[in-house]
């Protein structure tokens, strides 16, 4: 151990020392200050999703909303504001890396994140980008990642941002902004707080959802500060507080609740000269959590870990040729009730390249991690974007991906496991289509993923359930989206349509995998009338098996959604602007897990006002 550690000390010194030793020279840096800058230059051959500003204020503050809403991303809840988790492409949870600026956020517990605990509007910037990214992200970016950024500008100004909503069900939303800056710092804050009785009635029955209210808080603090022309330090936090009851479907059953504390930190020092930039972080990860499965019995377990994170970045342009070099070590210690005191180490090494001409820009990526409990494969990344006329681009990706076992898989209650991480091989190709003059854009993606060694929990022969590497899985399918934009004055239209149709296959059965719908679309449509703004949106999810043999009869049916939203923002106060919505417009029942009921039709109201 000691040696694995002089080992990482070692080969980081080395790399921060390659680029202190080039900081020579004075360079105007850019207005903005950017986290990922991976993110736009590197995902060569794969789509890039950015989920507009204007999106935020017609859904309710929480993450799940806004990505069933605006993506074709599988969205489970245990009920609403229960936990809630996503999945791309006939994938799991545990297979789509949630990225905050630039630093891999899944729980170190689970290996995947509950985006009811993220509030939308703690963040400048939240993209999707699709299909395999462990090269760039690490564990857990087998079928997508979902990108969360924090942007600061350097400018004189300050402003404040003041939203409140009250909705159905005794829900309320508060959030304040402020931003300040200059042309040498620049500070971004805000505070959220979210609470809901929850106690929405059952559609079909006659009982309302028991046990099922909740309040959370979060902050998050950006600062930035330039300590010359060319160099800068940066600071992103994050806290959040939740204590969410567990929704029971009968009075008699025990009421449970679940409390957990998570905070993100990460310091950045950054350099830019010419066709040289190089970027140090480091990042401090904190994640705690109690579950109480009884509240009168007060019968609880609790975890914490703790993730220390170092990374240097250095870029280098060699005129046609884009080099990215990363090393990182990363520790975790967990502690708690089902682990006791263990520490999982992380070595790694990455290397891109772009090369961009008039006709194509060509990726190749490889990666190579080392760990103190499991041996990583070597992953490769190859992409290419071919511009085959003003109106057509074409892109084309293969991947090799993988996921660690996290901490449950691990470490459970008969001992420790000897799993290996999952594998995969990813290919995809996307056509898109883009006529300018007619603000029209098509575009169709074929993807297919042959994924192995995937971790499942089954029980074994004294039915005790565990963990096991048993399942070879192969998803495929294709995805369409077609947008268009046209005026018939006064009114301004926007519409988009997205399909996605997935098989997800076990590879030993030929049956689908449980919980996977393979099909799943979603329709917006927009128009601006003046200072009048209305939204329409419908997501479909088709049904879903919840029985490995596929019994026909134990499903989850098939359900449309629909949404309405209007904002009127008055032109004598301009800086005031208040929105009408009505999610679940018509009353559909549906469900994404198993006696988990989600609420029927749902009214809101909030005000936004920008000083």
């Amino acid at each position: 151990m000691k040696q694995f550690r002089a080992h990482i000390f070692v080969c980081l010194c080395l790399v921060v020392s390659s680029a202190l030793a080039q900081l020579d020279s004075i360079q105007q840096l850019d207005e903005v200050v950017l986290s990922d800058r991976q993110l736009q230059q590197f995902s060569v051959g794969q789509n890039l999703i950015e989920i507009p500003e204007s999106r935020k204020r017609i859904t309710a503050n929480k993450l799940s909303d806004l990505l069933l809403e605006n993506s074709t991303i599988h969205i489970r809840q245990n009920g609403y504001g229960m936990v809630a988790s996503a999945s791309f492409r006939g994938t799991t949870a545990q297979q789509t890396a949630v990225v905050w600026n630039g630093i891999n956020i899944n729980s170190q517990f689970n290996g995947q994140t509950d985006f009811n605990t993220m509030p939308t509007y703690g963040y400048s910037e939240i993209s999707i980008r699709p299909g395999g990214g462990s090269l760039l992200y690490g564990s857990g970016a087998v079928g997508g990642s979902i990108h969360l950024n924090n942007q600061l500008y350097f400018r004189d100004t300050t402003q404040v941002k003041l939203f409140s909503q009250i909705g159905s069900f005794n829900t309320f939303e508060n959030f304040i902004e402020t931003k300040h800056s200059t042309e040498k710092t620049s500070l971004k804050f805000n505070l959220n707080r979210s609470a809901s009785d929850n106690d929405y009635p059952i559609l079909g029955s006659s009982r309302t959802n028991l046990n099922g209210q909740f309040e959370q808080w979060s902050a998050h603090l950006s600062f930035a500060y330039k300590l010359s022309q060319n160099s800068q330090l940066n600071y992103h936090g994050q806290f959040y507080d939740g204590l969410r009851h567990f929704s029971v479907l009968r009075p008699s059953e025990n009421k449970s609740n679940y409390s957990n504390t998570d905070s993100r930190n990460l310091i950045e020092w950054e350099y830019d000269k010419n066709d040289f930039k190089s970027v140090v972080k480091y990042a401090f990860l904190h994640e705690a959590f109690e579950y109480n499965q009884n509240i009168e019995t007060n019968l609880s377990t609790a975890n914490k870990a703790n993730t220390h994170l170092v990374k240097t970045e250095v870029y280098q342009n060699y005129g046609k040729l884009d080099t990215n070099f990363n090393i990182s070590i990363k520790q975790t210690a967990a502690d708690g009730d089902n682990i006791i005191d263990e520490h999982i180490q992380h070595l790694n090494f990455s290397t891109l390249l772009n090369y961009n001409s008039k006709w194509a820009t060509l990726s190749l990526g490889l990666r190579q991690e080392f760990s103190n409990f499991f041996d990583s494969p070597l992953l490769y990344t190859i992409g290419a974007e071919l511009p085959v006329t003003s109106a057509y681009n074409l892109k084309l990706s293969h991947s090799k991906n993988f996921r660690q076992p996290s901490l449950n898989d691990l470490f459970w209650v008969e001992g420790t496991t000897n799993l290996q991480p999952e594998t995969a091989l990813q290919y995809e190709a996307s056509h898109q289509f883009n006529f300018k003059h007619q603000s029209l854009s098509f575009q169709l993606t074929g993807f297919f993923n042959d994924i192995s060694q995937m971790i499942r929990w089954l029980p074994d022969q004294t039915s005790t359930w565990k963990p096991e590497n048993v399942d070879e899985v192969k998803t495929y399918g294709l995805t369409t989206s077609i947008s268009k934009e046209f005026k018939l004055m006064p009114i301004h239209f926007k519409t988009q349509l997205n399909y996605e149709f997935t098989k997800a296959i076990d590879a030993r059965t030929q049956r689908q995998l449980t919980f996977t719908p393979q099909h799943s679309a979603f329709l917006n449509l927009d128009l601006q009338y003046k200072t009048f703004a209305l939204n329409f949106t419908q997501t479909y999810t088709g049904k879903a098996f919840t029985r490995t043999d596929n019994a026909p009869n134990e499903i989850l049916e098939d359900f449309w959604l629909s949404h309405l939203n209007l904002a009127y923002q008055p032109k004598q106060i301009d800086f005031f602007s208040v929105n009408i919505g009505f999610k679940n417009l018509f009353n559909q029942a549906y469900q994404t897990i198993e006696n988990r009921p989600m609420p029927g039709h749902q009214f809101y109201v909030n005000t936004i006002i920008n000083l």
